[in-house]
Order: structure tokens, then sequence, then C-alpha cells
């Protein structure tokens, strides 16, 4: 979920300070993922960026195991 400002978020006390990826302080809009176990807050670049290379390490997890990974 994207949040425009920190008072409309659900989860204000899990929202961090500083960007998960890259270090830098958090503007709105930003991401904010919460999952079973923490949350992370990136800008939205970030998001993009980091959405990128994970998805080439699976595409590389793939190619290395001759396998698809499946959900």
């Amino acid at each position: 979920m994207a949040y425009l400002r920190g008072i409309d978020h659900p989860y204000q006390h899990n929202v961090q300070k500083y960007c998960f990826y890259c270090g830098h302080n958090i503007s709105y809009p930003a991401i904010h993922w919460v999952g079973s176990v923490g949350a992370i807050t990136l800008h939205s670049n970030c998001a993009v960026d980091l959405s990128i290379k994970l998805m080439s390490d699976v595409h590389h997890m793939q190619n290395d195991t001759n396998r698809r990974i499946r959900m």
C-alpha cells in the first residue's frame, strides 16, 4: 500500500524514518510493506529498484537450478 501522509497510515507505529533501501529520510508518498514479523518503508523509486533486483535474483536462481520458482 502507498500512503500519502504519515497521519493516514494505519500502522503509524511501524513507519520507519529512513528508507529501507537507500537509508535517506522518508518523505510521502512512500511505500510501506507490512509482513508477519516486521515492516519496511521505501521511497517509491527505491521500491521499483528493489523489486527489479529481487526479480533479477529469482531469474538467476531459476537459471542456476534449472527450475521455475512458482507460488
